[in-house]
């Protein structure tokens, strides 16, 4: 899975930083292959650690967030 700035994401199991389902937003890929996820539809990279908006993550973490672009139809 190549991941890239802006991709949102879908976390994958509930931590003290956030919980399971919670979507969130790439603003900052690291050396080590860790992750700065946004958790607020305003932040970017300088909101590291701001007001407990913004954490770092590694793949195992997150899965690429889709949405369902299907309709239903009854």
């Amino acid at each position: 899975m190549t991941l890239k700035l802006n991709d949102k994401v879908k976390m994958l199991k509930d931590t003290e930083w956030w919980h399971k389902n919670d979507i969130g937003r790439i603003v900052r890929i690291d050396w080590d292959d860790s992750y700065l996820i946004c958790f607020d539809k305003n932040c970017t990279q300088e909101h590291n650690y701001a007001n407990g908006h913004t954490w770092w993550a590694y793949k195992n973490h997150f899965e690429l967030y889709r949405p369902n672009m299907f309709m239903n139809v009854e």
